[in-house]
């Protein structure tokens, strides 16, 4: 545990935390970089934003990047496979488990802590997954019927499943030093090479879970781990680590941290701000690469030579587009127009800056919105009336906290935006295509 004398130093912070213990016989610990990844990874590949150390603080890049001291790439696997894409995280140049998770939600882990070494002048080590590591082994099984059970993988490894792993519940209330809680900000518990450059305190010896959690109404947020020690805690709003001072106490049932209120609105304002900006900047380099896709003509699914707008993975160069001289086939815009950033489709949405992103397309009633994981397979869209028309919207992750404000913008390129962003928030909160119906005000300038 840290030694409070020594925090004590720093009195404007206050956190309040209810650390779940479980003792070693219980739930023997992982090594903390492992525990780590474990815990981050359904939040990268998922696309939630994940606070990163470093330049700009920016969140984590996928299909490639660096969590700690793993790296991590996400290949597409063939359709027979089962599964779309495949997220490998594996350690850099330590002794460490392999990881992968794919579309579906399953996580799986190796048994074995192999070694990979990085090579002289070497970006990425040798021991670089392949897509096909998860296909069982001498079995007629794809990848995708082989995710919940344990069984040794094409690289001749023992994959299992992590919800096999014994995990432990850590709870974390968050509040200001007259004992209000703090709602909306962001519990980062992991690894030091993780949290490295971002305000922190120690979690010393005690047994806890890692990873992230937002507090809610009563200012409680629940990480759920495999169990670790050693960990570091941290605390941000969107993607930016907070730097403040932190004074960590030992009270009655856990862990106790206080944190000045007055600090909390200005930080938010200047978050809020930043990706508000940034969320326009990108509508308007949507409407650009909408402008260059529909001119081309590649996406034609009437075949009658006029170009149709598309969807986000369409233009990021992932999904196919829709031709109607090659039924079937996987065309794809090369070079995409969009960067691979918007190929992360999660819930018909993309996810950058503290902002969702959505992309609308004409049907035959109304408005489509595009497949869940990305793309037009399935949706019904009216590639007549796609010819002129398309629409997006831009709401924050978390109304008040990444953002203030939602925004709407049309194939003519003008851009609407909310008074206030509290009628959309997440995923659950999502604006629909008529959101311009909404009372709204234009921005200037609007191209």
């Amino acid at each position: 545990m840290a030694d409070s004398t020594a925090m004590s130093r720093h009195p404007t912070l206050l956190l309040g935390c209810l650390i779940g213990t479980l003792s070693a016989q219980q739930a023997p610990t992982w090594p903390l970089e492992e525990a780590t990844v474990s815990a981050l990874l359904p939040a990268i590949v998922q696309g939630s934003a994940v606070p990163q150390s470093g330049k700009g603080n920016r969140a984590l890049a996928i299909p490639v990047g660096t969590i700690g001291g793993y790296s991590l790439r996400t290949m597409a696997a063939p359709r027979t496979a089962g599964t779309g894409d495949v997220t490998y995280a594996w350690p850099q140049n330590t002794t460490g488990r392999t990881f992968a998770m794919t579309d579906r939600g399953s996580v799986m882990f190796t048994s074995e802590r192999a070694e990979a070494p990085l090579q002289d002048g070497q970006e990425l080590p040798a021991a670089e997954p392949l897509w096909s590591a998860l296909i069982a082994k001498g079995s007629e099984l794809r990848m995708d019927q082989m995710l919940d059970m344990p069984g040794r993988g094409m690289d001749d490894r023992i994959w299992q499943p992590l919800a096999t792993a014994k995990q432990i519940t850590s709870s974390i209330t968050v509040q200001t030093r007259d004992g209000k809680p703090i709602v909306g900000v962001t519990i980062a518990v992991g690894a030091p090479s993780w949290l490295a450059g971002a305000t922190h305190v120690e979690l010393g010896t005690a047994i806890t879970a890692v990873g992230l959690a937002t507090t809610g109404a009563e200012g409680a947020a629940q990480l759920r781990s495999v169990p670790t020690t050693g960990a570091q805690l941290a605390i941000a709003i969107g993607i930016e680590f907070l730097d403040v001072p932190m004074q960590l106490e030992t009270r009655k049932g856990g862990l106790v941290l206080v944190v000045e209120s007055e600090a909390i609105p200005e930080i938010v304002a200047k978050v809020c701000k930043a990706n508000e900006s940034a969320a326009i900047a990108t509508l308007r380099n949507l409407a650009s690469g909408q402008a260059q896709a529909q001119a081309c003509g590649a996406n034609d699914a009437n075949g009658n030579g006029k170009g149709e707008y598309a969807f986000l993975a369409q233009l990021s160069g992932v999904a196919e587009l829709q031709q109607a001289a090659a039924p079937g086939g996987e065309v794809k815009f090369v070079p995409p127009v969009l960067s691979t950033a918007f190929s992360r489709v999660r819930g018909s949405c993309v996810l950058r800056g503290g902002y969702l992103f959505q992309v609308f397309l004409p049907g035959k009633d109304g408005w489509v919105a595009e497949a869940p994981t990305g793309g037009a397979r399935g949706v019904d869209v009216d590639a007549t009336r796609a010819e002129a028309e398309w629409c997006a919207v831009a709401w924050p992750v978390q109304s008040g906290v990444t953002g203030t404000r939602a925004f709407w913008i049309h194939s003519n390129g003008d851009i609407l935006a909310t008074a206030s962003g509290e009628l959309f928030s997440g995923r659950a909160k999502r604006p629909k295509p008529d959101a311009a119906e909404v009372p709204r005000e234009p921005l200037k300038p609007q191209r």
